[in-house]
């Protein structure tokens, strides 16, 4: 049986589950493990090597005269980055600096990187994943419902219903797909990439820090691939301030409008998101659900307001938003997503 259309939007409290980081806490990441040391002749002495290397190319790409300037820019960027309620906000308070946009987006590729590596769906090796480690996360509980009917016909048309809005740079979800298909029908890791290829509606506004392929050993999760792209400005991620493509929004509103049932997952609700995600012809959804962990009642009040202007008046049944996590949510609201 097929369900109705569904739009799952996902914030960074959604991949908290899976122990990234969000916001803040990528801030006090980036700005406590990429400091380095330099000599008084400016060579590198200490701290991230990793990091001091990438900012000698990209210095050099730009053409930042002398190494003293790179070293009060880096160090500008550390404790600037510490102050700011995220490493996008920061950014966007430098935009025309080019060498601290470049620089804050190849770390924030490093540490969501990292997390991804730290993280409890680092799996890279023959044989199947240990899905015990995801029994309480959210994406572990959404595929137990679509995979209720049993074959894998019902689930391809389940998850045809399906997309996701993901505001995250990180892969998680298409990784944990990936492995969970393999698992649950004995697909080759071929049969599994066809698969996801062909069902798995899911956009990146603001794009992903690096391409995964799927390999259950050489998929690149957990890494950043292209640093020369990060080096030449040519990555495809973007901060929340600067403009996604016209295209992608464009895609991403008409599913929003066109959704049966539509909900939030982690998602910060910033006003700038929220501008992003508005329909421009309204939005038809029955049921509009969210998390709402840590929102004060006056910032939900906001946020409602805002859903609301959404729609015509009397064509939402329910707008909810519960102070949970987004594990617990889709248990609660399991029989909604299951409606056809």
């Amino acid at each position: 049986m097929a369900l109705g259309t569904m739009v799952f939007v996902v914030g960074a409290g959604a991949s908290a589950e899976f122990k990234l980081p969000v916001g803040r806490r990528l801030a006090e990441m980036i700005s406590k493990d990429f400091r380095f040391d330099l000599t008084d002749k400016m060579d590198f002495a200490g701290g991230s090597k990793i990091a001091f290397d990438f900012a000698t190319a990209l210095a050099e790409q730009i053409c930042i005269p002398k190494r003293s300037n790179l070293a009060s820019l880096s160090e500008r960027l550390f404790n600037g980055v510490a102050l700011a309620p995220s490493i996008d906000n920061y950014l966007h308070s430098h935009v025309s600096d080019e060498f601290r946009v470049r620089f804050g987006k190849y770390l924030i590729a490093e540490t969501i990187a990292r997390s991804e590596k730290a993280s409890i769906l680092n799996f890279r090796g023959k044989g199947s994943f240990d899905f015990s480690l995801t029994a309480n996360t959210w994406l572990h509980g959404l595929f137990a419902l679509l995979v209720t009917a049993g074959d894998i016909a019902s689930f391809k048309a389940r998850l045809r219903n399906i997309s996701f809005i993901c505001f995250n740079y990180d892969r998680i979800i298409e990784w944990f797909l990936f492995l969970a298909v393999q698992t649950m029908f004995d697909l080759s890791e071929d049969e599994a990439a066809d698969l996801l290829l062909e069902y798995l509606d899911i956009y990146h506004p603001y794009g992903v820090f690096a391409k995964l392929d799927y390999s259950n050993i050489a998929s690149g999760f957990g890494e950043v691939r292209g640093h020369s792209a990060y080096v030449e400005g040519k990555s495809e991620l973007k901060t929340f301030t600067e403009q996604a493509n016209a295209a992608t929004i464009s895609i991403v509103r008409e599913k929003i409008a066109r959704a049966d049932k539509l909900f939030f997952l982690g998602f910060s609700y910033m006003k700038i998101n929220m501008e992003f995600l508005t329909p421009e012809a309204g939005c038809d959804a029955s049921h509009v659900i969210g998390t709402a962990r840590g929102v004060s009642e006056y910032n939900l009040d906001v946020t409602r307001g805002r859903v609301r202007s959404w729609f015509d008046y009397g064509r939402m049944d329910s707008l909810r938003f519960q102070p949970s996590t987004c594990s617990e949510l889709i248990r609660d609201f399991s029989e909604m997503i299951l409606e056809d």
